[in-house]
């Protein structure tokens, strides 16, 4: 029989269990184990920036409006080289959370659950939001203040939801947190890709499709009258790229052509502006990012970015979130020019 325990030993016993249980409890919470933001207290005219365990932030009511533009960071970047900088034109993926200088949030990813967003800098309303962000790298994360003048001035902005009015003459306060970044004028991955010999990519392709296809130029698809639809998700590449291979977390940047394989025949070129029977997003000045992350789509998952692929489609009567689509069989070629990768 064991000896009975004094009581102080049973009390620092019970005492380090419950402290050894919070520990790994903490570390498996996102932001524990050294992995939290630790945020900052109000200075220089910057707000206070708390940081929660689920995902959150707090951002402190500012005092004396800015007259402009100032960045503080709140987290240096690891590895910070001229491939990670951020520059104009970008788009980079990023936590962030926006509010007005008394501390209403207008618009935030800091929630549970949310993943972080891409920004199109070139699309960015608020000024200083982009140029505070222009110059900084992956891994940074900063406290932005907008003075009015950059941000909204004379305008009243309804916030995305609709549910915050930004009134006029107001002040902004971010907190972002760069992820990642590509820059969707970029061609050079589909440039440099390897391109499959003709004669192989003609024994491949189903009788009566057809592909002309350059290099980082528009591709061209011609379909036959009475081609025979496929009847599963058949993958044929024209090219194979050397950039890393595209994850479930990815948003990707691409160029797609598509025609349908059941309204007789069809040629991409000549019936380019027949949008009842051709879909080209080649007229735009850049790649076109994907609306979501890819998760478990196979016309993007292990492809490697630079390549590019026909990609032919049954009809199917569900989505690939399980929705009700309907959508009718097509050919698409897609171009894969570079990611965002959400962090997991």
């Amino acid at each position: 029989m064991l000896a009975k325990q004094p009581l102080q030993t049973r009390t620092n016993v019970r005492l380090y269990a419950l402290v050894a249980g919070l520990a790994l409890i903490c570390a498996t919470l996102v932001g524990c184990s050294g992995k939290q933001d630790e945020g900052a207290p109000p200075k220089d005219g910057f707000p206070s920036v708390q940081f929660g365990y689920s995902k959150t932030v707090t951002i402190g009511e500012g005092q004396q409006a800015p007259s402009q533009v100032k960045v503080r960071t709140l987290r240096q970047a690891k590895n910070a080289s001229p491939q990670t900088l951020v520059q104009d034109g970008d788009t980079i993926l990023a936590d962030y959370q926006g509010q007005t200088w008394d501390g209403t949030i207008f618009e935030t990813t800091y929630q549970q659950n949310w993943t972080a967003l891409p920004m199109e800098l070139d699309k960015v309303k608020v000024q200083g939001l982009k140029e505070g962000i222009i110059g900084h790298h992956i891994g940074d994360l900063l406290q932005i203040i907008v003075p009015a003048h950059k941000a909204y001035g004379d305008n009243e902005q309804r916030s995305v939801t609709g549910d915050v009015l930004i009134e006029k003459n107001t002040p902004l306060v971010y907190v972002v947190d760069i992820i990642d970044h590509v820059d969707l004028r970029d061609y050079s991955a589909l440039t440099k890709a390897q391109p499959i010999i003709d004669n192989v990519i003609k024994k491949r392709l189903p009788k009566g499709i057809h592909v002309v296809s350059e290099l980082g130029k528009e591709p061209v698809i011609t379909i036959d009258d009475n081609v025979v639809p496929p009847k599963e998700t058949q993958l044929i590449h024209l090219s194979q790229g050397k950039g890393k291979s595209i994850g479930p977390d990815d948003y990707v940047a691409q160029h797609i052509v598509m025609v349908p394989l059941q309204q007789g025949a069809v040629d991409s070129a000549t019936q380019k502006n027949d949008t009842s029977k051709v879909y080209s997003d080649w007229d735009k000045d850049t790649l076109q990012l994907t609306p979501d992350f890819v998760g478990n789509d196979l016309k993007y998952l292990g492809i490697n970015v630079g390549s590019r692929v026909l990609v032919l489609m049954p009809a199917a009567q569900l989505d690939r979130k399980g929705r009700k689509a309907d959508t009718e069989p097509v050919a698409m070629i897609i171009d894969y020019g570079g990611t965002l990768t959400v962090p997991k």
